[in-house]
């Protein structure tokens, strides 16, 4: 868990992800969602975590009112937010 955590951090602050920045992530409950979230707290950044179950607006407007600079999530919905 350790290895992967520390490879998809260096993989978010590639991205440009510092202390601060607000990372969203929403997907089935998988074991790259613990990765993710563990990643993010890694970097000191700020999980917003979205709930699938929300309408895709509400799911925008989650997204825009944080100032989500990253979106991690399954191909269909990564697809569907940006």
């Amino acid at each position: 868990l350790d290895d992967a955590v520390r490879r998809a951090a260096s993989v978010l602050a590639a991205r440009g992800v510092r202390p601060g920045d607000r990372i969203a992530g929403s997907m089935a409950n998988h074991p790259e969602l613990v990765v993710a979230f563990l990643a993010t707290m890694h970097l000191d950044a700020v999980w917003v975590g979205i709930n699938r179950g929300l309408a895709l607006p509400e799911q925008h407007y989650l997204l825009e009112d944080a100032g989500v600079s990253v979106f991690v999530g399954d191909r269909e919905l990564a697809a569907a937010v940006s």
